[in-house]
């Protein structure tokens, strides 16, 4: 969770580490650094391996997606009248079955002091068929699985402000009675080739829960090689093991 005014960066010990030896940042710092070894590598192994560990090009590009969904969205500017309450990155696995995404806005002056949206994300590449059909499956799922989502999000071990804890005590019942405070979105992560001249402009046929203005959102992140990206990304993160 990112509270405002927190540093983006997730409380990971050996991240500061392993980003000056083994990306090159450093003044002299060789790249590729020799490998960790050790209780170092135990200990990065801890946050790398779910992930990177197997060569799981499909597993890979899908997480490189959501995290491109997570910065893009992390690094927008402020939108008048809201701010950025929680902001969830992505899991640290990727065989998660719940939400993909999750933002609070606080709204000053609307019926519940805040608004949320629950993301489903999804990747395109060339052996699918098109992306409007992922699309379409992503709506799907949000519509039908987006409640359930929402009540599997574990709230009891987070600081947070009375009236925040009010409201995320509740999203689950405002999402089954389609309240105006609870929002879907999708976003598709492809190869720049792809990026499709309309892609959701039949959203609302597919995500039937919320009707209200502005309850549907998407968002297109193009990578000129979304593959070769992802593999480019283990390919640092696995140099330091």
């Amino acid at each position: 969770m990112r509270q405002p005014g927190s540093s983006p960066t997730r409380s990971c010990g050996p991240v500061p580490t392993w980003t000056t030896s083994h990306t090159g940042s450093g003044a002299t710092a060789p790249w590729p650094a020799p490998p960790l070894t050790g209780p170092d590598r135990a200990h990065v192994l801890l946050y790398a391996g779910p992930v990177f560990e197997a060569n799981d090009t499909t597993g890979i590009t899908g997480y490189v997606g959501e995290w491109l969904w997570y910065l893009s969205t992390r690094d927008l500017p402020p939108e008048p009248g809201r701010s950025v309450e929680i902001l969830d990155p992505p899991s640290s696995t990727v065989t998660d079955s719940g939400p993909d995404g999750l933002v609070i806005h606080r709204v000053p002056g609307s019926e519940l002091g805040f608004v949320f949206r629950l993301w489903e994300m999804k990747k395109f590449t060339a052996e699918k068929t098109k992306p409007s059909d992922t699309i379409r499956k992503a709506w799907q799922q949000l519509n039908t699985w987006g409640a359930r989502y929402l009540g599997q999000i574990s709230w009891g071990g987070r600081e947070l402000a009375p009236d925040t804890r009010e409201f995320v005590a509740s999203i689950a019942r405002q999402w089954v009675d389609a309240k105006v405070s609870g929002n879907g979105g999708v976003s598709i992560a492809l190869d720049a080739e792809y990026i499709p001249d309309t892609a959701f402009e039949r959203s609302h046929q597919h995500f039937t829960t919320h009707t209200h203005p502005g309850a549907l959102q998407g968002v297109v992140v193009a990578i000129e090689d979304l593959e070769d990206f992802a593999k480019d990304v283990r390919r640092y993160v696995w140099s330091a093991l």
